[in-house]
């Protein structure tokens, strides 16, 4: 059974889901270029190219299509509670002037407005996946809500059958939050969290108020919050903001400044609520402030939950959880033996999730999980060789090129490398990196400038699987998920020495774990450049130019490479030295 899973919102996306595994998933925004594409504005599109990826040259018929989203009437019902649960905490007036078209809205109107937009989204995507060949008359087609796909995203790819899923994010179908029990391959929900109290969005709104852009820099603030301490009076008003009883999330009232709770309906209004509270401090108090009090709530929210369930097995999904020091804190805490965030935390998970969701809704649970992410679109020589030849680059086809590669990493030289299948998810997992070695402390700063990025963030590693123990604390219990860089872990001595270029300030590092399994080609690259140095580690950062998504196409990598201005670029079995 072939179920085709997409989603049309922010990191819009498809995936082919082929017998409960994965066989093709990517995001829209790595053929359009536009980062985060958000197939929902009128100047983009719905996922059309990702939709024709996953269903070109299939044997057979799409069985099933999965929408990462819910009926009009469903959402319709969730926003008449959402409703009565704002007028309990107070939020009544602010639904009844604020409005998200520009005019006011009273009570009737607020629930008549998810309805029809989504019947309007809902007769978009119907129409995209038309064009791209889709017999959407003789399929049926799925709903499936926001949270619960991302439940199933992580739950059926993970290696536990019996598990705690805890989703949290800005906001999805009038949620922001979703705990359940997965076992046998069911799952049971145990919790909602209404959008209401979302941290999701307060931690976006401090982004903006740092003057960053929401759902893209969110990274940028956890890099900064190492380089200061909380402060202690806007952690006080965190506090007066949010609370967690029982294993519940609730706002509450700012009486003193009268601001009223946070967050509610408007985005919007939950900024300029931040910039109030925050006009005396500078950007570094403001990320180190909210990412203590992320890391504290969710730690406690996940905690209650551990306990209470009883339940050792512990698995992520949702773009709160792309925050890896969060996830750090959360492996940390007493009785959580395993740990596992899914690759694609954010809603570029979502079409996955849909579409595993869909599937096991019919057949049973037979176990799976990934040992590699790569579900994107590769390349074969001739297209490769047509990109190069157009970009008047030379190149050769050396006979073993991962030797070559990593005796040029032990030179010094910066090498990007484009290989294989596109990775699936936020993180460039080797496939579509940027490689160089881990000594030079200054790399920071003068590689960032290379690459035209933001200076403070600190760059990743790439850690022989092997030696992970010699490099990094407490990583027992959560190795699979490092292989997809989705958790931060306390460096060694013998790490913070070798490899000064990958340890961030306050100590830690995001590493990727790579063994021959998992990426047999950039393990020979490491694995030798090891035997020449000593040291089992290298940086990987994105391969793309700056605000761009990661490169997808052979022409999207000779672009980077001629803008970047590397010493050297493997792109397939080519290697390829910049034009004189």
């Amino acid at each position: 059974m072939k179920v085709l899973g997409l989603y049309d919102g922010h990191n819009t996306n498809a995936a082919l889901i082929n017998q409960g595994r994965i066989e093709r998933a990517v995001e829209e925004e790595r053929f359009s270029r536009f980062k985060n594409h958000d197939g929902r504005r009128d100047e983009l599109t719905a996922p059309f190219e990702s939709v024709k990826y996953c269903v070109k040259d299939v044997a057979g018929k799409i069985d099933a299509i999965a929408l990462a989203l819910e009926t009009p009437e469903s959402i319709q019902r969730r926003s008449i509670n959402s409703y009565f649960d704002s007028v309990r905490d107070g939020f009544e007036k602010r639904l009844g002037c604020d409005n998200i078209r520009g005019r006011n809205v009273d009570g009737y109107e607020l629930f008549v407005y998810p309805y029809e937009t989504q019947r309007a989204r809902i007769h978009k995507i119907n129409s995209y996946l038309r064009r791209s060949g889709v017999d959407i008359d003789h399929t049926p087609i799925h709903y499936v809500n926001h949270h619960l796909a991302h439940v199933a995203s992580v739950y059926f790819t993970s290696p536990f059958d019996n598990a705690l899923i805890v989703t949290l994010d800005g906001k999805g179908d009038d949620l922001c939050g979703m705990v359940a029990l997965g076992n046998k391959g069911k799952i049971e929900i145990i919790h909602e969290v209404n959008y209401l109290h979302s941290i999701g969005h307060l931690y976006s709104a401090i982004t903006v108020a740092c003057g960053f852009t929401a759902v893209r820099h969110e990274g940028k603030i956890t890099g900064l919050a190492a380089y200061s301490k909380p402060d202690a009076g806007l952690m006080n008003k965190f506090y007066e903001l949010f609370k967690i009883e029982n294993g519940k999330w609730r706002s509450k009232l700012n009486v003193d400044n009268k601001l009223g709770p946070y967050p509610h309906t408007m985005f919007g209004e939950n900024i300029k609520l931040v910039r109030c509270l925050t006009e005396n401090l500078n950007r570094e108090q403001m990320s180190a402030t909210v990412q203590t009090f992320t890391e504290e709530m969710v730690q406690k929210f996940v905690k209650y939950y551990v306990e209470m369930c009883d339940v050792h097995n512990v698995l992520l999904a949702g773009g709160v959880f792309a925050n890896v020091k969060v996830n750090q804190r959360i492996q940390e805490i007493d009785g959580v033996n395993q740990l596992y965030v899914h690759p694609a935390m954010s809603d570029a998970g979502l079409g996955v999730g849909a579409a595993l969701k869909s599937y096991y809704d019919t057949h049973e649970y037979q176990g799976y999980s990934f040992d590699d992410a790569f579900f994107g679109p590769e390349y074969d020589e001739f297209e490769i060789m047509k990109a190069l030849n157009a970009g008047g680059l030379h190149y050769s086809k050396p006979d073993d090129i991962e030797i070559v590669i990593a005796e040029m990493l032990a030179q010094g030289k910066l090498v990007a490398r484009f290989e294989g299948r596109l990775e699936y998810g936020p993180r460039a997992l080797g496939n579509r990196s940027i490689l160089y070695q881990t000594t030079d402390k200054t790399v920071n700063d003068w590689l960032n400038k290379h690459l035209e990025r933001t200076e403070f963030m600190p760059f990743a590693p790439i850690t022989l699987f092997e030696n992970r123990h010699e490099c990094y604390k407490n990583c027992s219990g959560s190795e699979h998920s490092a292989q997809f860089m989705t958790i931060t872990y306390e460096c060694t001595e013998e790490m913070i020495n070798k490899s000064p270029a990958v340890v961030h300030i306050d100590g830690t590092a995001r590493p990727q774990l790579v063994s021959s399994k998992n990426n047999p080609n950039l393990y020979r690259i490491l694995k030798h450049y090891y035997q020449l140095t000593g040291i089992p580690s290298l940086i990987n950062t994105s391969f793309n130019v700056h605000e761009e998504p990661i490169v997808c196409s052979p022409a999207d990598a000779v672009k980077s490479f001629l803008h970047c201005h590397f010493d050297f670029m493997q792109i397939g079995p080519f290697l390829v030295q910049p034009r004189k």
